[in-house]
């Protein structure tokens, strides 16, 4: 590697001062980046775009036949995202105490819980089923509190 310190020059102080400036060079080898290696991609291959072809045409054919290989290729994507998790987890649990940022992350991730807003009441006594309801009674309210 050589010298990790060199050209260390001495410069005059400013003004009146007796501290002096001191300049130098280092040279740091970068370190090996491995994390290009342990991207865990969790892509479920062709399956799933095929999955939403056989589906849309399933839909407007309304044949079994259709029907049957969509559920083919549902089945496969489902089977293969799950292969892919259990492997992501299997590699993150074996290089837990090496790397636990990529530990505490994952968990965090899988433990977030995503509720939605429940049904809201309506003025008139209905309760609310679609976002944009839910979102126009919460608007009135804010409007009325203010």
């Amino acid at each position: 590697m050589g010298e990790l310190l060199h050209d260390i020059t001495y410069m005059d102080p400013l003004g009146k001062s007796d501290h002096l400036g001191i300049s130098f060079c280092i040279d740091l080898e970068p370190e090996k980046d491995d994390s290009s290696q342990l991207r865990y991609k969790m892509d479920k291959d062709d399956y799933t775009k095929m999955r939403v072809k056989l589906e849309k045409r399933y839909k407007q054919t309304g044949s079994y036949e259709d029907y049957e290989k969509y559920c083919i290729k549902r089945n496969k994507a489902h089977s293969e995202s799950d292969r892919l998790r259990r492997n992501v987890e299997k590699i993150i649990a074996r290089e837990a105490k090496t790397r636990p940022k990529s530990f505490w992350t994952y968990l965090k991730s899988r433990t977030t819980s995503r509720e939605s807003v429940s049904p809201l009441e309506k003025d008139n006594g209905e309760l609310t089923n679609t976002d944009g309801e839910k979102a126009e009674v919460q608007d009135i309210l804010l409007i009325s509190i203010y």
